[in-house]
């Protein structure tokens, strides 16, 4: 601050302000005395706590659960449902799917073109993705699926699975936008810091999910592109802010990195 350069008309309004706020503290001592004890708010305020009763949780079972996989509710999901060639590919968790390339069942090619499939079946509905980048995808997939057994067994756990992220994370060469207009065409020519851990990973990137508009909401309602539909009732929402990718889990675009259901619909209706 002491290298700022000020001019003089600078350095005479900033006195004056000064001044003024020196006046202001020396009004406040006048009145402050010693017998007036010292408060936060001149009202007196009151805490009302609901009473603290304890009450006996349910129990495991009695917890209502959700269907490992409910019947979908829309009408694309039904027709997707029932195909056999590449629907249980998608329906595997992602530790279920890094197991099947570590024993070479599939290859990280098959799972990106897998999920690439839904995608293309289910965004004219869900609309969880803000941009879809299968070039990329499939690139990183085929240089995972190159590497020696060597090279693979180096990697992370997850590695060869393909994932999404949330539009809020910038990825070099792929446009980020926070779901606002404001950024509308920004192209990154950096990733952030979890995106090159992520590659360095071997996890391709399917692309990025819808979200409000810079993570302000809670219902994927406030994107300045599109709302975001819930996969198992389309007239209600998904939560958010990143409504995006809990809509893309529940709809098999995507898998969960930590648990292998779908998500069940919010109780809240799309307005």
């Amino acid at each position: 601050m002491a290298r700022i350069a000020l001019t003089d008309e600078e350095i005479a309004r900033l006195q004056g302000d000064l001044n003024v706020i020196a006046e202001s503290i020396n009004k406040v001592q006048e009145v402050a005395t010693d017998d007036v004890e010292p408060t936060a708010n001149p009202i007196p305020l009151e805490a009302y706590l609901r009473p603290d009763v304890p009450e006996t949780p349910l129990t495991q079972e009695e917890q209502p659960r959700a269907p490992r996989f409910p019947k979908p509710a829309c009408l694309w999901h039904r027709a997707f449902w029932g195909r056999s060639d590449m629907s249980e590919l998608v329906k595997l968790s992602a530790a279920e799917m890094a197991a099947k390339i570590k024993s070479k069942e599939v290859s990280s090619r098959e799972l990106v073109e897998a999920h690439l499939e839904v995608i293309e079946a289910a965004e004219p509905s869900i609309k969880a993705f803000l941009k879809v980048s299968g070039e990329q995808a499939l690139e990183q997939a085929d240089a995972f699926d190159s590497k020696s057994d060597e090279e693979k067994s180096a990697l992370p756990e997850l590695a060869g699975v393909p994932i999404a992220i949330k539009d809020m994370i910038v990825t070099k060469g792929i446009e980020t936008t926070a779901a606002s207009k404001i950024l509308e065409g920004w192209v990154p020519p950096y990733d952030a810091t979890v995106i090159e851990k992520l590659k360095a990973a071997g996890m391709p990137l399917l692309g990025k999910t819808n979200l409000d508009e810079f993570a302000q909401g809670s219902s994927t309602e406030h994107s300045a592109y599109q709302t975001t539909h819930n996969p198992w009732d389309t007239e209600r929402v998904p939560g958010g802010s990143g409504g995006g990718s809990a809509a893309a889990v529940a709809a098999f675009e995507l898998r969960s990195l930590w648990v292998p259901i779908p998500a069940v619909p919010s109780a809240s209706r799309v307005r």
